[in-house]
């Protein structure tokens, strides 16, 4: 029996990280609708992938985004592959399409965050009626103290009052 000693180490190996590849990198928000308020938010996220679709798990990229609607805070290098910015909504409705860059490159991917219409504030919200509208109750030609059947086929009032089988009034 033979046996072989070698002092020679065992070679390790260590696999780099890949380039992040802006075809393959990704842009989310959470939430994708916020309130259109001017002072919702939403965090994009981007994370960066190499070109086999891997998660980048070091920071120190440049990464840059800009939006159609809203505001953007600074983005900032979460040291893992990620990044992140703070969407803020606009007073208006709309969507909100969020674009970046890496290291001056387009990314093919992009976020989408929709604002909305908040509830209806009671201190703010007024409610109106119109008048001489077809269920005016008094005809504007009636003489005054008598008010005759309105002229359509409503449930107002006047329309109540009109005896069985009686046609409406001119």
């Amino acid at each position: 029996r033979v046996l072989f000693r070698s002092n020679t180490p065992t070679p390790t190996f260590t696999p780099t990280q890949q380039a992040a590849d802006p075809a393959t990198s990704l842009i989310t928000a959470a939430p994708v609708s916020i309130t259109a308020d001017g002072s919702s938010t939403s965090t994009i996220t981007v994370q960066l992938r190499d070109a086999s679709n891997n998660n980048l798990t070091s920071g120190g990229d440049t990464v840059l985004l800009a939006t159609t609607l809203g505001s953007l805070g600074s983005v900032t290098d979460n040291g893992d592959g990620t990044y992140t910015a703070i969407l803020t909504s606009a007073t208006t409705t709309g969507t909100a399409t969020v674009t970046g860059t890496v290291n001056a490159v387009a990314i093919s991917d992009n976020a989408t965050v929709d604002f909305v219409p908040g509830p209806a504030d009671r201190t703010t919200s007024t409610i109106s009626a119109a008048s001489g509208g077809r269920h005016e109750t008094r005809r504007p030609d009636a003489p005054p103290g008598r008010t005759p059947p309105c002229r359509s086929r409503c449930r107002c009032p006047a329309a109540r009052r009109r005896p069985s089988g009686a046609p409406p009034a001119p």
